[in-house]
């Protein structure tokens, strides 16, 4: 495209057949630089060439990184989580529709750049096209690629309700004095800087359209990283949509479909390597690629020993030549919508202002969630109006184990943003373990705008009869899939939870249970996290004692992350800490800056619990908590109860517990014999020597000071007139 010149000589001919060799319309430079030539001529060039294919998406994240070290840990996180969360749900196809409102703001500095609603459509429609597999070239995907083509399930509309539930077209126009906008500074995106802010981006898809530098066509903000108020795509108005203003080969709206790629989680086919075929854009079905395309190149086309899928989306072909994303790509996108993008598939911004908005949701299980002592009992759930308008009927409903619906034909006024608590039917269940499933349908009678906060399962156990009871001695290694029957996992931050993993575990095994503190999902330091476990019966048998495997690294050193354990005799009414451990105690590995997965039994240590104090009782509960500081992962594998029926002179199972060992000196130590007599607590070295002696009138837990001790291993002794029980602690 350009200015033609008056005549056509043999040295213009000339250099209309090395632009045409070269593909000058493809250079970064508008002038022609043939100075050969142009000596033969005594003219300039003035043709103006376009653009190559430019996207400034990774140029704007490398100035990010640049600015703020840590938005590449976010990067690795992001990559990370959605790693996670395909290995778990699988690469198959996403059954639900996921429909997007977009705002459009065009940033204008004269007439030309303040393009048409019909242009702004057109590129909507693009859209919904590309990314449903409708758009009309389908049909040029190569053989070799039309498998792994996909309808993404995503489609876009025009905002119809801005964020004050007014009604809009979606479109904003602003007027700039600026000339043109950087990739780097996101001038574009705010008032103060000649652009426009944001619309709130759990609601809307922003989309910017204005007068960038240099050649860049367009980029976009990934998800997880960057703030709020810059999360959205930038487009040039020359590449925006398929009529109007726009300019060949970026006339197709395909600029526009590459970057909300990016919006949406995707990296560059060819994983930005520079051709070094090592890159990847963690998708498993586009093939590795050595670099991008440009122009409409010949399939096929082959880098790193297989076909090239140059005509991706997310390649750097001419609009013309792009027809497809990938099933793995889908995949990934819904992945990012789950994860990082989850508000947005529920916005009601696309829905009419004059329109009711209906959104009924299940927000907490009061009762029954762990265990009940009874085996009569009410439950108790909170519900709540998300939506717009005020709810005044709504279908409540649980089942037990997935049996037959239970339901509660609930009246009253429940305006937007508000909550109660609302019992229902009463039930009566024998000794066991259960599953609840209560949920919400037909808020007024219509339709609900959000269904996947409809319903909550929780699992509990009822111990009314303690006939269910587990017995002792009892064994848990989390080999089976999932978390065990009759457990529970308390989340009340509703952010990381405890989980089940198959790629660690103690004594040779590859499962375990895992709480994750290095993961970005635990929004607060100190956040309390429980892994609680049935009843026991402690009624048989004096000598009680629990031992279990943990594994776990810092992050860099400064956090401390903490595992404590209690019991309970009460149903979980009331709690007694009977074990914590937390820092240096803990580890067992060396310090990582990547999440921590143990390698082998060398980095799990046992831990021992005496429970002597518990005999008695018929339902005894022990709750794992884990206290973040938001360092790495702790591991806890092959839980052991065991109990004897008398007691054993010098018996290895002693009527004490000492934390933490490994010890710097400072330790805990618990006497739980019930004996109404004295206590003598000695501490000797292997050669019998006693370095430290006091007297114990009561059971409890006091704190002992062996600092002054020599790093080594030593002898507790804890003596009275019954006889003496030995427990050994390490001094580091």
């Amino acid at each position: 495209m350009g200015s033609s010149l008056p005549s056509v000589s043999p040295a213009e001919l000339a250099i209309l057949r090395l632009e045409n060799h070269f593909n000058m319309k493809d250079l970064l430079v508008k002038s022609c630089v043939l100075i050969a030539v142009l000596a033969l001529l005594g003219v300039v060039c003035i043709n103006e060439a376009t653009a190559q294919r430019s996207c400034g998406t990774m140029r704007a994240l490398e100035y990010m990184i640049h600015k703020d070290g840590t938005i590449a840990l976010k990067k690795w996180n992001m990559d990370r989580q959605l790693a996670d969360h395909i290995s778990k749900r699988g690469d198959r196809q996403q059954t639900l529709q996921v429909t997007i409102p977009v705002v459009v703001h065009v940033v204008y500095g004269n007439a030309n750049q303040n393009i048409t609603d019909a242009q702004i459509l057109s590129q909507i429609a693009v859209l919904n096209a590309d990314y449903g597999r409708t758009n009309a070239d389908t049909s040029n995907t190569p053989s070799a690629f039309q498998s792994v083509a996909a309808n993404t399930e995503i489609e876009f509309c025009m905002a119809e309700r801005d964020p004050n539930g007014n009604s809009t077209d979606g479109i904003t126009r602003t007027s700039t004095s600026v000339g043109s906008f950087s990739d780097f500074f996101n001038d574009i995106k705010f008032d103060s800087t000649g652009g426009k802010n944001a619309w709130p981006r759990d609601e809307y898809l922003n989309i910017w359209v204005g007068n960038l530098q240099g050649n860049i066509l367009g980029y976009a903000q990934f998800p997880g990283l960057g703030n709020a108020a810059t999360d959205g795509v930038v487009i040039d108005f020359k590449y925006f949509g398929s009529e109007g203003s726009v300019v060949d080969p970026y006339d197709l709206g395909r600029t526009t479909t590459h970057e909300v790629g990016h919006w949406l989680g995707l990296y560059h086919i060819w994983g930005d390597d520079g051709g070094a075929c090592t890159g990847s854009d963690q998708v498993n079905d586009t093939p590795e690629q050595g670099d991008s395309y440009y122009d409409c190149p010949v399939h096929p086309s082959v880098s790193c020993g297989s076909d090239d899928m140059f005509m991706n989306f997310l390649d750097y072909t001419d609009d013309i030549c792009m027809n497809l994303f990938t099933n793995g790509q889908k995949t990934r996108m819904h992945a990012t919508l789950d994860n990082f993008r989850e508000n947005v598939k529920y916005s009601v911004g696309c829905v009419p202002h004059n329109q009711p908005v209906y959104d009924a949701a299940i927000v907490e299980v009061f009762n029954p969630d762990g265990p009940m002592c009874s085996n009569d009992f009410t439950p108790l759930i909170r519900f709540s109006n998300q939506g717009v308008n005020t709810i005044t009927h709504a279908d409540l409903i649980y089942r037990i184990d997935g049996g037959s619906d239970v339901i509660k034909d609930w009246v009253g006024s429940l305006a937007q943003g508000e909550s109660m608590i609302v019992p229902l039917k009463e039930l009566n269940l024998n000794d066991g373990s259960y599953t609840f499933d209560v949920e919400v349908r037909n808020p007024n009678q219509s339709g609900d705008v959000d269904p996947t906060n409809n319903n909550i399962t929780t699992n509990f156990t009822v111990a009314g009869t303690g006939s269910g009871n587990l017995t002792i001695p009892f064994s848990e290694g989390f080999e089976s899939v999932g978390i065990p029957a009759g457990w529970d996992t308390l989340n009340p931050n509703h952010d990381q939870a405890w989980l089940w993993v198959n790629n660690a575990g103690a004594n040779g095994s590859s499962s375990s249970m895992m709480f994750n503190n290095f993961s970005n999902l635990v929004s607060s330091t100190g956040n309390l996290d429980d892994l609680v476990t049935p009843y026991f019966d402690f009624s048989n048998g004096a000598w009680s004692s629990m031992t279990f495997y943990i594994a776990h690294a810092r992050r860099s050193g400064n956090e401390s992350d903490t595992l404590a354990i209690y019991s309970s005799i009460d149903c979980g009414v009331s709690w007694l800490e009977i074990w914590k451990i937390g820092g240096d105690d803990l580890i067992t590995s060396a310090n990582t800056n990547s999440m921590f997965i143990p390698a082998g039994d060398f980095e799990w240590k046992q831990e021992y619990v005496g429970l002597n104090f518990l005999k008695g009782n018929e339902k005894v509960m022990f709750m794992f908590r884990n206290i973040t500081d938001q360092g790495n992962a702790i591991y806890l594998d092959d839980i052991n109860l065991s109990q004897a029926t008398t007691a054993i002179s010098k018996t290895p199972e002693p009527r004490m517990q000492i934390w933490p060992s490994p010890s710097h000196g400072m330790i805990s130590l618990s006497i739980h014999g019930n004996v109404a007599d004295s206590y003598e607590v000695k501490v000797l070295d292997l050669l019998g020597q006693i370095h430290h002696q006091q007297s114990v009138y009561q059971d409890g837990t006091m704190q002992v000071d062996l600092t002054f001790l020599g790093t080594g291993l030593y002898l507790i002794s804890l003596e009275n007139q019954s006889g003496s029980y030995l427990q050994k602690v390490i001094i580091e």
